[in-house]
């Protein structure tokens, strides 16, 4: 009897599929309840103008939900965020999407370990507005985390 096999083998890390996408956000606004996959802390400043307000956001993300690699720089990552405005009658009546890289230098590792990332967006707030949901997606890990605020009828404009 002679046996025929192979001697060994090689192992071979292989990418794994980004089994997340864009979906995912959008997934996220079916969802009636704000997912906590990625904290998210807002500071909404609103610009009343004409022929619309103007929203500034201030997103702090927590550190310990994003995903990070080293490179030369220092530790980089990237989130996706999309800004949804509704109406009170709950239909949609301004959608805003964005991508975010962001680097970590070695001398503000410390700063994010206790302040997360801050990420910056402005836009024109449409007239009927009355509610904004942020979903933000670390777009290596696919956590999805989202937060909706109400807007105030008085930042807008008559």
């Amino acid at each position: 009897m002679t046996l025929n096999y192979r001697q060994g083998y090689y192992a071979v890390d292989e990418p794994k599929p980004d089994t997340h996408n864009k979906s995912d956000l959008a997934a996220a606004l079916l969802n009636p309840d704000d997912s906590a996959e990625i904290g998210i802390v807002a500071n909404l400043d609103v610009k009343p103008g004409k022929p619309r307000a103007m929203l500034k956001l201030r997103l702090r993300l927590d550190p310990e939900a994003l995903s990070l690699k080293e490179g030369s720089a220092g530790r980089s990552g990237k989130v996706e965020e999309m800004f949804v405005e509704f109406n009170e009658k709950g239909r949609e009546v301004g959608r805003i999407t964005a991508a975010s890289p962001f680097v970590i230098k070695p001398e503000n590792q410390t700063a994010f370990q206790q302040d997360g990332v801050t990420m910056v967006q402005s836009f024109g707030v449409a007239a009927d507005a009355v509610k904004l949901t942020i979903i933000v997606r670390d777009t290596a890990s696919g956590r999805v985390g989202s937060l909706t605020v109400p807007l105030e009828k008085t930042a807008q404009p008559k």
